[in-house]
């Protein structure tokens, strides 16, 4: 199982940085309140947390966290992510059912694809989606 996936006990009950939220009724609850820009995306099937897991922690009697808030952004598919990469080089002049990029074109797209999967490509994490519920 990929590393980001990987439970163990004391995360069971708390939530933390990382965190992969499947969409619900009590989330999009939340979201139509707090985040109507992800709620009216009905493709946002998943979100991931990316507030820091120690100020998740509750504190105190009333069991509040540090955050203000929680910051998550919305999961994406791979499917997606090439396709907008592979759109910014295709040739609107060239009409066809595939996608025609240059050969420059698809040496930048390949290097993207390998920072993508590599966890080096800024503003994207790479989720493998093996063994998971995010197909």
């Amino acid at each position: 199982m990929h590393f980001a996936y990987e439970t163990t006990a004391f995360s069971s009950t708390e939530l933390m940085q990382g965190d992969v939220l499947r969409r619900t009724l009590e989330l999009d609850a939340l979201l139509e309140a707090v985040h109507p820009h992800f709620f009216h995306h009905p493709k946002n099937l998943f979100f991931i947390v990316l507030t820091q897991s120690c100020d998740l922690v509750p504190r105190g009697p009333a069991g509040g966290c540090k955050a203000p808030y929680i910051a998550i952004a919305p999961v994406r598919s791979l499917e997606l992510v090439v396709e907008r990469q592979v759109g910014q080089f295709q040739a609107p002049a060239v009409k066809s059912d595939l996608p025609i990029v240059g050969l420059r074109a698809r040496n930048k797209i390949s290097e993207f694809m390998g920072r993508l999967l590599n966890y080096n490509e800024p503003g994207y994490f790479f989720l493998d989606s093996e063994g998971t519920d995010l197909r």
